[in-house]
């Protein structure tokens, strides 16, 4: 992720909305402990300080189709997070 994010800033200069992803029926664990890393590296580097954030789409099991995807309402609500993001860093 930190890769990805220095090469987005020297790149391009963008903003950068990253999002944690959603929960994952049986992997409940494992996607709490990447999206916990997420934080963390956003955090640690100055991300924040650098346009980038981090957001929480808040997407719940229900809204998943198959166990993974999300469904409409999901999408709607990743949709949602990505904008927010977006305009609380002055890029929409």
């Amino acid at each position: 992720m930190r890769a990805l994010l220095v090469a987005l800033r020297a790149g391009t200069g963008a903003s950068v909305v990253v999002c944690k992803i959603p929960p994952r029926v049986g992997f409940e664990a494992t996607v709490i402990a990447f999206n916990t890393g997420l934080q963390a590296e956003i955090t640690a580097a100055g991300y924040a300080a650098a346009n980038s954030i981090l957001v929480d789409p808040g997407v719940v099991a229900g809204e998943l189709t198959d166990g993974t995807h999300p469904n409409d309402a999901g999408h709607d609500k990743i949709a949602a997070a990505v904008w927010a993001g977006l305009l609380t860093l002055g890029a929409a």
